[in-house]
C-alpha cells in the first residue's frame, strides 16, 4: 500500500471483548497503529472518528517520533 500510494483507512477502535469499551481507540492506537507505523513510515493512514484529546496528542506524538514523518490524518469530535 505504501509503495502504490494507497491510504490505509482505519475505523480507530479493537473490537476484542476484554477491552473496555472506552479503552479500544487508545488500544489500536498502542498496540497496532505504533508498530505499524514503525515497520511502514510512508504509509499514509487515514483514522477516522477519534472521539477525544488524548488520541489526538498521541497521533501527534507517534507521527513526530519518525523521519520521514508519516502521514497520519484524522477526523476527530472531540466531546
Amino acid at each position: 500500500m505504501a509503495g502504490g500510494n494507497m491510504p490505509l483507512l482505519v475505523h480507530g477502535e479493537v473490537t476484542d471483548p476484554f477491552v473496555d469499551l472506552f479503552d479500544r481507540e487508545a488500544t489500536l492506537i498502542k498496540q497496532s497503529l505504533k508498530p505499524l507505523v514503525s515497520r511502514f513510515p510512508r504509509l499514509k493512514i487515514v483514522m477516522k472518528h477519534i472521539t477525544n484529546k488524548e488520541h489526538i496528542t498521541t497521533k501527534e506524538q507517534l507521527i513526530s517520533c519518525y523521519k520521514p514523518l508519516p502521514t497520519l490524518q484524522t477526523t476527530a469530535v472531540v466531546v
